[in-house]
């Protein structure tokens, strides 16, 4: 699993996961990253998993961890892109009615 990100030109955090995101993928670095960012003030974050081909049990963990934590600073946390198989997983969680979910990128943007 790879984990990297960028600042929209509108100031939303874009975090990007590629790869398999699972246990040995050490899936706890994403809410390190999202929790020191809601310590530099940030709020509004979107997760773009287009290149995330599966993540297991202990990812979508530290996904909801991430979650809960930006909502907690009254912030939004976001999924673009996700792909079929992600979406499944999301589905058989009943997460789907969790999440805020957008095709692409810009579309999660202009919803905040």
């Amino acid at each position: 699993m790879e984990i990297s990100e960028r600042k929209s030109e509108s100031g939303v955090r874009m975090i990007e996961i590629k790869g398999q995101a699972n246990i040995s993928a050490h899936p706890e670095r994403l809410p390190q990253l999202v929790r020191a960012r809601l310590g530099a003030g940030e709020r509004q974050f979107i997760v773009n998993l287009a290149e995330c081909s599966w993540m297991d049990s202990t990812a979508l963990g530290e996904l909801i961890t991430s979650l809960v934590a930006v909502a907690r600073h009254g912030g939004k946390l976001k999924l673009a892109s996700v792909p079929r198989p992600v979406q499944g997983i999301l589905t058989v969680s009943n997460l789907l009615q969790v999440f805020e979910i957008f095709d692409d990128e810009q579309a999660a943007i202009s919803s905040f």
